[in-house]
């Protein structure tokens, strides 16, 4: 039972380690598509996630322990590079529009106008 529930997290962390790939040459290729897709397949793989982890909890495998901290490691890492590049790809957005439309934002009660600095995905991370 414990091998089979870390093996089932494993499998499962593997898979959205393969998500977050895909997202990440979405988000620097700019394929809207792609992101979504990206999203959709990690809202699918939470509640598989939930449950491999409640289970492995319940039933640790100390000896796949490292193993599995790894591929932890890697998909934290992997996710919080997309979240940066998700956020400057957003902000460069916002930026953009605010200086074609000539709208200014209030930022820690002052005004200031937009600062449109375009930042490319690939240069965050």
């Amino acid at each position: 039972m414990k091998t089979d529930a870390t093996a089932e997290l494993l499998t499962t962390l593997g898979r959205l380690e393969a998500v977050l790939a895909d997202e990440d040459a979405a988000l620097r290729g700019f394929d809207v598509a792609g992101i979504a897709q990206a999203a959709e397949a990690k809202a699918e793989l939470e509640p598989l996630l939930q449950a491999a982890f409640a289970a492995v909890s319940r039933a640790p495998d100390a000896k796949r322990a490292g193993e599995l901290a790894a591929l932890r490691e890697r998909v934290t890492i992997r996710g919080r590079a997309n979240l940066v590049r998700l956020q400057a790809s957003a902000h460069t957005v916002r930026d953009v529009l605010d200086r074609l439309t000539g709208r200014t934002r209030t930022t820690y009660g002052r005004e200031r106008g937009s600062d449109a600095t375009a930042v490319l995905a690939s240069e965050v991370g």
